[in-house]
């Protein structure tokens, strides 16, 4: 069974660009908490150094005067094109966002689906990221925590109302491949969802997850449907070979992930 898919990448350059602007995100974090803290550092320094003058009058009055001039020139400077480049970055901050919490749903899945191309990507290069992650779920400091188990029953909720998205082309191919796409949002926080959670159903078992999904496809469709331009990116498409698929899957659902609050929302299903 399958549905028309409308084009998910019309705007390739655009998504091109986001796929390098990516692939270091601890890079550019490293970065921007230096530019913030620069100002601040700069403040309680000059502070220190009127101080300093005031005791000791080492300035006459003129000099004095020009002093205060140019720190107070140099100051409004640094806020002006703090600020400009605040404003600059500022269509950046979803992007980022949305990346921090797909690292998130690969935490979230880490005993679940082994995705080392994912941990790579999202979390830290090194191999042994999954062995620090169970370590510090062991100490408390992850919330909420992995998922224990792959039923998608155990963190499935019902949306609050609305509408989750939608699965617009679910297939097998001729080789045995399985194609599945559409489009997944969390209208109720605004944004797309964090992740799509594939879960696959026998003729009598509970759905299991299987596969994980990036949502970054470009969809103009949905963003003229819903009338928010925060959603243009909520598209997802997976291809799945068929040593992938697990045996005897009679039916497979689609879940948008909430990696916040570790929930799951049905968005939809076909047989296969």
């Amino acid at each position: 069974m399958g549905w028309h898919l409308p084009t998910l990448c019309q705007n390739a350059s655009r998504d091109a660009f986001f796929e390098r602007f990516l692939r270091l995100p601890q890079r550019q974090s490293r970065y921007v908490s230096f530019a913030i803290l620069l100002p601040i550092g700069l403040l309680f320094l000059a502070a220190q150094i009127f101080e300093h003058w005031r005791v000791r009058q080492l300035l006459n009055n003129a000099l004095r005067k020009w002093t205060a001039f140019g720190s107070g020139a140099i100051t409004a400077a640094l806020a002006f094109l703090f600020c400009f480049a605040t404003i600059r970055v500022l269509h950046f901050w979803p992007v980022l966002q949305h990346e921090r919490l797909s690292g998130k749903a690969v935490l979230l899945l880490i005993n679940v689906i082994d995705e080392p191309g994912a941990r790579r990507r999202y979390l830290h290069p090194n191999p042994a990221v999954k062995d620090w992650a169970l370590a510090l779920n062991q100490l408390g400091y992850m919330r909420p925590r992995p998922f224990r188990s792959n039923r998608i029953a155990d963190i499935a909720r019902s949306a609050p109302g609305e509408l989750a998205g939608a699965v617009q082309q679910l297939h097998l191919t001729s080789d045995g491949n399985l194609i599945v796409a559409g489009w997944a949002i969390l209208p109720w926080k605004g944004r797309v969802a964090d992740s799509v959670l594939l879960a696959s159903q026998d003729e009598l078992g509970d759905p299991l997850i299987f596969a994980r999904v990036d949502v970054k496809k470009p969809r103009d469709d949905v963003v003229k449907g819903l009338g928010d331009d925060s959603y243009r990116d909520c598209g997802w498409i997976k291809s799945l070979p068929r040593e992938e698929i697990p045996p005897g899957t009679r039916r497979v659902s689609a879940w948008a992930l909430d990696a916040e609050e570790g929930h799951a929302f049905f968005i939809g299903s076909a047989s296969i």
